[in-house]
C-alpha cells in the first residue's frame, strides 16, 4: 500500500504494507514528494556513472527515499478523480 500506515512503518518492519514503490521501507523520513526523489536519484545514478569503480558504495550511502503521498484520504481522492476521468473513455469502448 505504499505506506499507507506510515506511522506504524521502522526501518526494521519488513511487512509488505512499508514497502514503497521501489522496493525499500517507507518510513517518514524516507518519503519525499516525486521531484525531490527523482532529484535524489539523479544525483545518486549520476554519482554511479561519473565513478564506476565507487558505484557500489555510491548507492549503498546515497539512500534516495521513496515517494508517496502521507495522506490516505488524499489518495482516496487521487483514485476516485482517476477513476472519473476515464469513464467516459470506458463509454466509448463498450459503444
Amino acid at each position: 500500500d505504499f505506506g499507507a500506515d506510515l506511522p506504524a512503518c521502522t526501518l526494521d518492519d519488513d511487512s509488505e504494507r512499508c514497502v514503497g514503490p521501489f522496493g525499500t521501507p517507507v518510513t517518514a523520513p524516507r518519503l519525499y514528494s516525486w521531484s525531490q526523489w527523482a532529484t535524489r536519484s539523479f544525483v545518486r545514478d549520476s554519482l554511479a556513472a561519473v565513478l564506476p569503480d565507487q558505484a557500489e558504495k555510491i548507492r549503498k550511502i546515497a539512500d534516495p527515499g521513496e515517494y508517496g503521498v502521507e495522506s490516505y484520504y488524499c489518495r482516496l481522492l487521487c483514485c476516485f478523480v482517476y477513476v472519473i476521468s476515464i469513464t467516459q473513455e470506458l463509454d466509448n469502448i463498450i459503444n
